[in-house]
């Protein structure tokens, strides 16, 4: 075999095989040959799936013809969830390993697109503070875990990064590492300057707005102004 690959960052995220899984597949390889072919980025020469089969493929000798390839015709910022789904359910990882994953590779983009969505929506209309596909929704969904564990794992990666490493490596529970980035969060933490009255008068209101549907809010706007009247009475 003559062709080199490297791996993408993201497929390295992933926890090696273990031992036991990692023969099983150089049996069946060596039986069978490749039967899912590897995913490539070709102008990069990257792998994006099937950096395990590369490996058997080392080790058996295999020439690149014995190696079915297939390109990845996606666009650049797509190559990190086409490897997740790929990968998230296929191995043989705990609820907390699969968690950390996505919380380490998709994490800090979910994050800013989500600012940037409630950003627009408040610049659309004020009252609304859009929430809607908040970060941790969407990590819970991609891995398949409870939504807690998805806040937890999130504030994980933001101030605890190498316990997260930990996690998905299979040697820390996501609930300690979370504990420890709890800690080093309320550590480094500084005191918020205290709102004006002001400010914290359109905080509670925006809350309140938003416990409504929003075709209500002509009519929940119109009952507050009534009650408001009553008061200056």
């Amino acid at each position: 075999m003559t062709k080199t690959w490297k791996v993408h960052p993201a497929a390295m995220a992933f926890p090696r095989m273990p031992t036991a899984a990692y023969n099983e597949l150089k049996s069946d390889i060596a039986a069978n040959g490749i039967r899912v072919p590897i995913l490539i980025n070709k102008k990069a020469d990257t792998i994006l799936d099937g950096r395990n089969r590369v490996l058997v493929a080392h080790d058996l000798n295999l020439t690149d013809a014995e190696i079915p390839i297939e390109v990845f015709t996606g666009k650049p910022e797509e190559e990190v969830g086409e490897i997740i789904s790929r990968n998230i359910h296929r191995r043989h990882l705990t609820d907390d390993q699969r968690v950390a994953i996505v919380a380490k590779l998709r994490g800090p983009q979910l994050t800013k697109e989500a600012e940037e969505r409630e950003k627009a929506g408040k610049a659309a209309n004020p009252v609304f503070n859009s929430t809607q596909g908040r970060t941790w929704r969407q990590v819970a969904a991609e891995a398949d875990v409870s939504q807690h564990k998805a806040r937890s794992a999130l504030m994980t990666a933001k101030h605890a990064r190498f316990e997260l490493d930990m996690v998905i490596a299979g040697k820390a529970k996501l609930a300690k590492a979370h504990a420890n980035a709890k800690a080093k969060a309320k550590k480094s933490s500084k005191p918020k300057p205290q709102k004006s009255l002001r400010e914290r008068v359109e905080a509670k209101f925006l809350r309140f707005m938003e416990s409504f549907p929003v075709t209500d809010y002509r009519e929940v706007r119109a009952i507050l102004r009534e009650l408001l009247a009553k008061t200056e009475r």
